[in-house]
């Protein structure tokens, strides 16, 4: 009997946690999944989501061209500035109308370093720059890491969506692991997830709605979904997803 991974969504982002060894008891009911005793003993027999961005059912194209301004401009007047969204306004040409904080003019210094690593294909200097920022922000998953993680997650998009995924999941894999220690545990589980393209439900609608030929009318009530996660998560989330995308080399 192979082992059952659970899943949990926290900020819109999956986790595995240790598998349960064969035999160990679980009922299912609806969308709990309590753990009974060892007396009342269940199977599971349905079929498993897939929760990654490599699944067959989740077809990745290239975007829109108007997509990534569509998906800025929902950020900037429905997202939530108190957390890396003013990354618009420190390091893009045209201004945004969002105030910015302690930590993302922290990070806004460090971050270009990334982005040079993203199109220089150089995993190394992508690691260390991911390190550089890792944990910085308030809250259970900071500011910082959610913004890695979206990055991550467009990155590996835009990668399948031209079947070069091979060739990018070392380096997601290196950011990963360079920035986990200096975070907490469960965001640096987020981080590992990310890089490996384990996503949650939302956030894998709004990419499979961004990386389409067409523009598709769904992608501002994808993007609120997604912005709903946490205080500022989903906002950062959906940061870090443009910036990845706009970066990711040509």
């Amino acid at each position: 009997m192979t082992p059952v991974r659970f899943i949990p969504v926290l900020y819109g982002l999956a986790v595995l946690f240790r598998p349960l060894p064969p035999g160990n008891p679980l009922s299912f009911r609806g969308s709990a999944s309590p753990f009974p005793t060892a007396a009342t003993p269940s199977s599971f027999t349905g079929r498993p989501s897939s929760l990654s961005l490599f699944s067959p059912l989740l077809p990745l194209q290239l975007p829109h061209p108007a997509a990534p301004q569509a998906l800025r401009e929902i950020i900037l007047s429905n997202g939530k500035p108190e957390g890396f969204a003013p990354l618009f306004t420190i390091l893009e040409d045209d201004p945004s109308p969002l105030p910015d904080n302690l930590y993302v003019r922290y990070a806004a210094e460090r971050i270009p370093a990334l982005f040079a690593a993203l199109r220089q294909k150089d995993a190394e200097a992508a690691a260390e720059a991911a390190y550089s920022i890792a944990g910085c922000g308030i809250g259970l998953t900071p500011s910082a890491d959610d913004f890695l993680c979206g990055v991550m997650a467009s990155v590996l998009a835009s990668a399948i969506a031209r079947g070069e995924q091979n060739e990018w999941l070392p380096l997601t894999a290196a950011m990963a692991e360079r920035a986990a220690p200096r975070t907490n545990l469960i965001s640096a589980a987020f981080l590992r997830q990310a890089a490996a393209g384990q996503l949650s439900s939302d956030v894998l609608t709004l990419i499979r709605t961004l990386y389409s030929s067409v523009l598709s009318l769904r992608l501002p009530s994808a993007a609120m979904n997604v912005i709903a996660f946490g205080e500022t998560s989903g906002t950062d989330i959906l940061t870090g997803i443009y910036f990845g995308q706009k970066n990711y080399p040509n």
